[in-house]
């Protein structure tokens, strides 16, 4: 049905660089995504408190971990952990780093849940971050699986001021579970084939018989817990495995469960129970699962219920307290009621007061009588508690709902006399009883006859009884309720109720079911901008509010029933979505959203928004009726209805609502923003809209200035947003824009992938009920699917339309939409078809052959406020901010208001009835320059650019807010004197020159280098600098603070400054939390009258800090250091101390002696741990000021004694230190250009120096090259200025050695001496010997060359035949013939082997066991030549079965004929 996904070799590409993946896309899972929308990411800077996601199994042990950030130094806390003790119980707890240090203590409870941290103080060095408790739990080996939340809670904390300190606790879940996250085999461990498996699982889509066949556990597959299987589970299991396990050096990879997913196996069904009393409630029918403890209307778990609303409350049993009648003497009370169970007052009695004497009688009323419904109300009497003689009073008539009041009665019972009035001769005290009659109500049930639903009997009710309501059931649909004539679902009638009541059963197909979602915890899946196809700017916010399951894609068979069903249908078909079927989908989902009165806007929403009818055009009144009633009856305001409403967009920071005075108290100064209600369109705007008249002009380039009125406002329901959300609708800019933003979800990519599958061929169903509504757009692929249509066989099936069908889950999103243009907010739908929940599915329909009956269920939504006021973040705007409309750039403010909010979005009417959006892009240079009036100013997140003189000269500029800046240029705020606490954040990352000359204070979050350069000298009045997120290492800087700054405050963030100097020449000078080691020059040296130091340590040479003022107050806290290597660590004239902490112990450790050129107060501020105070004269101060220098020694590689030495200007330097260093010889100290220093050396400056030992090392190697020869050494290492020493003897055979050479022929011996310690090559030089005589002896030894060769000596002979001299004849002779004996001849060695036959022969083929004689080349050669009757000719074959050579020759004077059959040749030997 989908394209083809990638092959495996692909996903084992992406998992081989899985370092190459973002971490943003594999961090984020375990945290919690319920977050609300906002402008900018909401970042909590407070302190919290996480708890860590664990798993076990049944019977394990596991750990769970609390950690806690951004700790402000806690010394006191106390925090409820609630778990549930069924599954888990405690075994250990194990205070961590965070809260911890000599004076804090850790008591975990006995008995109970709370755990407390207490302590006097804390250090500063004792605050940290990181983990807080490990709690150790036995999981009980029956414990069931399931999800169980661990919640914590902080009760208390406080820090070292005793101040509390607010925390947030993010809670999670402990899961017991049956497997092993990652282990995808379910062979209980993780290795490489869990990583194959489940990479071969997603190549194939799933399980795929003809692909991979990867079956594998699939809740496993879930690494991330994200309740999807993706390629993110793939690299994160690689990294996983790489790692051996969750390093936090490594990856730091920790698996997570997949978020538990009951399948309700224990599912309790809960009758309905009436109440009995007021201390023992009822409950109405439902069903409840132990597993996931969770309540459901319905045995299907469709609809979730909370469990109050599970719950009957218990009524009253109500007693009436009688009316007292009050005399002269005694006030009375009037009746009253209480319940006898609990005695709760129901209504209480009143006091009536005494009577005048002789001239009052009481009257006492007896209201309820004995009916208790009547008792438990407050019944309004209006009638006189006493009279006066002569008085005339018509009784009035008392009013209860349901009860019809038949009249005042001197008594209770039937024989009472009425009493309407009481005469002027009436006399004497009163007692009147009412009377009532209770009116019956009758509710009719108007049951759906295409249905087949059985007839019900109406009922009859009264207001003190109510009614229960029958259930109902029906093939192929739930029974979701109830409902009114006004479609209002009722459950029940409860005591109260009034009136006659027709209800209709409310039924739901199982097709199309709607199963709604808590969009409102998960907040926005997706915030995305787009332009629409006018080239306007729209802004859409994508919440997921349910899916819609058994959703038909298309149709694979179909059947009708009218006497039971009994068929075995089986049918294949291959198909895609079809038309009809998206059509009837589409307006399904109108129905369940848009199109319905459950899409509403938000409570706070509905407050800022007013009816405009001038905006309503295309709306019946009946239209608007129903929308007034709803709202009426809801305080909902619904957005499908067609009701024309516009309001205020409220201005916002990203999380809640702004309004002018919120914007006052954001910027932190007094500002005026004027409030001006809109006028244009005639709309009607609540509250204060942030109506402005915007006017810019164009540069001469353009020609013209232009002067709009436009409304930081939105319309909701004006034909114009129904008319913008249909064209978006069908646009494919709109429904690209929501893909592209849902596909890079983490929660929604996968459903969105599969549903879209092929994208060349995805296809947009659009669909709207009327040109007052809101569409809707189904996106989906028109890839195709092979189905096969499964059996059925339903006995007493009702009569009605079947169809076999492919069906799916549908994922609905409501896009809420806001053109910047028209400034209209419209809503949409976006749905889509999960692949993976694919189906064929037996479709019933009791009355129609469209199957689209009955598809009631609805997904509500409420718009959230925070949609208006992300979007009033990016509208609001004050009168005078000039825009370039082309470029987007502002370029000036002509307004009056002394606050100015520039948005980020403009809207313009271009008069022709179009409108134009413009994104505010930048802030052009001296935008707002000479401004004297402005006091604060908003720019908004598209501004990342404050360029060079923006600001310059307003004087009364206090604040500036910016929370996307980049970039801040020169001067861009100078003279804004009146600049407060301005912050300039680490996100910038260019500080222009004197960017701050003349303005006030100012904190610099350095994020380089060049800013910590540029903000020394930014020229503020007040300097702060950070280092906390500076990412360049701080080196060999000198940072210049002019005296122009009246205080200058470095925030060193526990870093390192190597070599780098600060002169600072402020007023006041605060150094804190920073490392400054100096290896030359002086780190600190100020003229400023005030110097804190705060746990802080320097680092010098010489001197650490050199301090310029008369008197220098010197504060010091958290034990900071001071340490000079030379003689002296600190210069001064006179010196004031002081601390700075609860602690009375020493705050500055000093070592090294302190120079005095005065007089030193409060000594005691001093640990020394080394030196003194050394009171000097001017001289000497200027001399060690002026003349002392600092001789650091660089040791290159080496060790030396003293780092550095104090030395003066036209002296001799004296004795300077011998370096060591390992296999190296000590040359002398040269300067860095090369010049070599001695103890005799003058230099003439007193400018600190560095000397650096010069090397040359202490031994060298030979090699040994043999020249073919051997030895046993290659390589020997000699030392320089030393004899050489023995050399080896090499060996070479046949050779004689010499000795050894180098290349240019110098003999080297042991004697030799190398002066330089250069590595080089010997080489052995020979002498070749004489060879000896050749011989057969073979020689031996181990140190000769020997050669050997081959000499011919004959042929060996097998056998022969000679021509018998007797007889004449040829006869054939074979003979056995010994080896031959020295000395004796071949002949010698024949001998007759056996006799002749008749003619004296004997076949070769008989001749057996021939031992060959050897006859020489010589004999035979002379032998051819040789003898009487030569008719044999040399190489005639005798015998065919003797492959042998012949030879002719003589023996006895007889001719004989040799065969030979191999050569023979002798070995011979000669060495040297």
């Amino acid at each position: 049905m989908k394209k083809k996904r990638k092959v495996i070799a692909l996903f084992l590409t992406t998992l081989l660089t899985t370092s190459t993946v973002p971490s943003h896309l594999l961090i984020s899972y375990a945290v919690d995504n319920s977050t609300t929308i906002s402008k900018v990411d909401d970042v909590y800077d407070g302190t919290i408190i996480n708890v860590q996601k664990a798993w076990a199994m049944p019977g394990e042990q596991v750990k769970v971990i609390l950690s806690m950030n951004n700790n402000p130094g806690i010394v006191g806390l106390t925090l409820k952990i609630d778990y549930n003790h069924t599954v888990m119980s405690l075994v250990s707890a194990e205070n961590g780093k965070a809260v911890s240090g000599n004076n804090i203590s850790f008591t975990p409870p006995s008995s109970g849940s709370n755990f407390v941290w207490t302590g006097a103080s804390v250090k500063e060095e004792e605050i940290n971050d990181g983990t807080l408790l490990t709690l150790t739990f036995n999981v009980n080996k029956n414990a069931k699986l399931g999800e169980y939340p661990i919640e914590v809670s902080c009760s208390d904390a406080v820090d070292n001021d005793l101040k509390q300190v607010p925390i947030k606790v993010d809670n999670s879940s402990f899961y017991v579970i049956d497997y092993i996250p990652g282990d995808t085999s379910a062979d209980g461990k993780i290795a490489m084939n869990d990583l194959v498996l489940l990479t071969r699982y997603i190549a194939d889509g799933g399980y795929n018989e003809n692909g991979y066949a990867a079956k594998v556990n699939k809740l496993a597959c879930d690494i991330n817990g994200d309740s999807d299987i993706t390629v993110v589970d793939t690299v994160l299991l690689a990294r996983y495995i790489a790692d051996g396990g969750c390093n936090p050096n490594g990856y730091n990879v920790t698996l997570i469960p997949t978020p538990f997913e009951c399948n309700h196996a224990s599912l309790k069904h809960n009758e309905s129970v009436e109440a009995v009393s007021c201390q023992t409630n009822g409950n109405i029918e439902h069903w409840y699962c132990e597993e996931c403890d969770k309540y459901f209307e319905d045995e299907l778990c469709v609809n979730e219920l909370n469990k109050e609303d599970t719950i009957i409350k218990g009524e009253h049993t109500a007693v009436v307290d009688p009316a007292v009648a009050p005399t002269v003497d005694k006030t009375g009370l009037t009746e009253g009621s209480h319940c006898s169970v609990c005695g709760e007052v129901i209504t209480k009695q009143e006091v009536v007061p005494t009577l005048k004497e002789n001239e009052d009688y009481s009257i006492t009323y007896n209201i309820v009588g004995s009916d208790t419904y009547l008792a438990t109300l407050n019944i309004d009497n209006p009638n006189p508690k006493y009279y006066s003689s002569g008085d005339v009073i018509r009784l009035q008539d008392l009013e209860v709902p349901g009860y019809v009041f038949e009249g005042w009665f001197d008594g209770q019972g039937k024989n009472a006399n009425q009493i309407t009035s009481i005469s002027a001769n009436n006399a004497g005290d009163l007692k009147l009883y009412a009377h009532w009659t209770v009116i019956d109500y009758h509710i009719n049930f108007d049951t759906d006859k295409t249905l087949n639903n059985p007839d019900i009997s109406s009922i009859t009710y009264t207001v003190d009884r109510g009614a229960t309501l029958p259930n109902m059931s029906l093939h192929g649909y739930y029974f979701m309720g109830w409902a009114d004539e006004r479609n209002n679902l009722v459950r029940s009638i409860p005591k109260g109720t009034i009136g006659n009541l027709t209800l209709s059963p409310i039924w739901t197909s199982y097709r199309n079911s709607t199963h709604p979602n808590n969009y409102a915890e998960e907040g926005a899946a997706a915030i995305t901008e787009w332009t629409d196809d006018d080239g306007n700017a729209n802004i859409s916010f994508v919440y997921n509010v349910g899916t819609i399951e058994n959703v038909p894609l298309y149709q694979i068979s179909k059947t009708m029933n009218s006497s039971g069903l009994k068929e075995a249908i089986e049918e294949t078909k291959t198909s895609s979505f079809t038309k009809e079927c998206t059509a009837n989908f589409v307006k399904a989902v109108s129905d369940a959203t848009t199109n319905s009165t459950s899409w509403t806007l938000s409570s706070e929403w509905n407050e800022t928004l007013e009816e405009d009818r001038s905006l309503i055009k295309n709306v019946t009144e009946q239209q608007i009726a129903a929308s007034q009633s709803y709202y009426d009856k809801t305080g909902s305001i619904c957005i499908g209805s067609g009701k024309g409403l516009s309001g205020t967009v409220s201005a916002t920071d990203g999380t809640s609502s702004k309004s002018i005075s919120e914007f006052k108290q954001d910027v932190g100064v007094d500002v005026e923003v004027s409030a001006k209600a809109g006028t244009e369109n005639n709309y009607i705007a609540s509250k204060s809209a942030l109506s402005v008249k915007d006017e810019w002009t164009d540069t001469s380039e353009y020609g013209e200035t232009h002067e709009e009125t436009v409304s930081a406002s939105g319309y909701w329901n004006t034909d114009i947003s129904h008319s913008a959300s249909s064209t978006a609708g069908g646009s494919n800019s709109f429904s690209n824009a929501i893909t592209n933003s849902l596909e890079t979800s983490e929660r929604y990519g996968r459903i969105i992938q599969n549903a879209l599958g092929n994208s060349e061929t995805n296809t947009t169903e659009h669909y709207r009920s009327s040109s007052d509504s809101y569409s809707n757009t189904f996106v989906y692929s028109t890839d195709e699917e092979t189905s096969t249509s499964h059996r059925i066989e339903l006995d007493n099936a009702p009569e009605g339309y079947y169809r076999s069908v492919m069906v799916g889950t549908a994922y609905v999103f409501a896009v809420v939409n806001y053109n910047f243009a028209t400034q209209q907010f419209f809503v949409n739908t976006y749905s889509v078809v999960d692949s993976d929940s694919y189906n064929t599915f037996w479709d019933y329909s009791a009355s129609t052959t469209s199957f689209t009956d009955h598809q009631t269920g609805v997904l509500p939504f409420a718009v959230p406020f925070e949609v208006n006021e992300y979007v009033g973040a990016l509208t609001a705007k004050t009168n005078g901010v000039t825009v370039n409309k082309e470029t987007g750039v502002i370029n000036g403010y002509t307004g009056t208001d002394t606050g100015v909010i520039i948005p980020e979005y403009i809207s313009y009417d271009n008069k022709d009835g179009t409108f134009t959006s413009v994104k505010v892009t930048g802030v052009s240079a001296d935008a707002f320059a000479g401004n004297k009036d402005i006091v604060a100013v908003y720019l908004p997140d598209s501004v990342t650019e404050i360029p060079a003189g923006a600001f310059k000269d307003c004087t009364s500029l206090k604040k500036v807010v910016g929370k996307n800046i980049k970039s801040i240029g020169t001067k861009a705020f100078q003279n804004c004197n009146s600049l407060k606490d301005y912050i300039v954040t680490s996100s910038v990352e260019r500080l222009g020159s004197k960017a701050f000359e003349n303005a006030g204070s100012v904190t610099i979050n350095a994020a380089n280098a060049d800013i910590v350069t540029a903000a020394c000298d930014c020229g503020a009045n007040s300097i702060v600098l950070n280092l906390k997120d500076c990412s360049d290492a701080l080196e060999s800087k000198v940072l210049t603070i002019p005296n122009t700054a009246k205080s200058f405050k470095l925030e060193g963030a526990g870093k390192t400054l190597t070599n780098v100097q600060i002169v600072s020449n402020a007023e006041a000078t605060e150094i804190h939390n920073v490392t400054m080691n100096n290896t030359i020059g002086r780190p600190l040296v100020t003229s400023s009258d005030s110097l804190t130091i705060g746990t802080s340590k320097i680092i010098a040479p010489a001197l650490a800090i050199v301090l310029l003022s008369d008197k220098a107050n010197i504060t010091a806290y958290g034990q900071s250091s001071i340490v000079s290597k030379g003689e002296y660590a600190i210069l001064s004239h006179n010196e004031a101390y002081s601390g700075s902490g609860e602690t009375d112990i020493p705050k500055l450790n000093v070592t090294g002696n302190i120079a005095v050129c005065g007089n030193v107060e409060d000594e005691s501020f001093v640990n020394f741990n080394s030196g003194k105070f050394i009171k000097i004269d001017e001289d000497e101060f200027e001399r060690l000021l002026n003349n002392m220098f600092t001789v650091s020694f660089d040791a290159e590689g080496g060790t030396v004694a003293m780092d550095s030495m104090q030395a003066y200007s036209e002296t001799s330097l004296g004795t300077l230190p011998t370096p060591t260093r390992a296999n190296y010889v000590f040359e002398g100290w040269f300067t860095k250009d090369g010049t070599q220093v001695t103890k005799s050396t003058k230099f003439t400056e007193a400018n600190d120096i560095t000397l650096y030992a010069k090397w040359i090392k202490e031994s060298f190697d030979i090699t040994l090259n043999t020249n073919g020869g051997t030895s046993n050494s290659s390589k020997i290492t000699c030392k320089i200025r030393t004899k050489v020493g023995e050399l080896p003897t090499p060996k070479k055979p046949g050779y004689t050695f010499t000795g050894w050479f180098t290349d240019n022929g110098t003999k080297i011996t042991a004697e030799t001496i190398f002066e330089e310690p250069k590595d080089f090559t010997l080489f052995a030089h020979w002498s070749e010997n004489a060879w000896s005589n050749w011989s057969v002896e073979k020689p031996s030894g181990d140190n000769i060359q020997v050669e050997t060769r081959q000499v011919f000596k004959g042929y060996n002979m097998v056998s022969y035949c000679i021509k018998d001299a007797t007889y004449g004849n040829l006869c054939y002779r074979g003979y056995s013939i010994p080896p031959l004996e020295p000395g004796k001849t071949a002949y010698d060695a024949i001998v007759a082997w056996g006799g002749s036959g008749e003619y004296g022969e004997r076949s070769f083929a008989n001749v057996g066991g021939t031992v060959k004689v050897l006859f020489t080349d010589d004999y035979i050669k002379s032998c051819k030549t040789v003898g009487a009757g030569q008719w044999y000719e040399q190489g005639v074959s005798m015998n065919a079965d003797l492959d042998a050579t012949a030879y002719v020759v003589t023996y006895n004077n007889n001719v004989m004929l040799a065969y030979i059959d191999s050569e023979v040749y002798e070995t011979q030997y000669r060495w040297r």
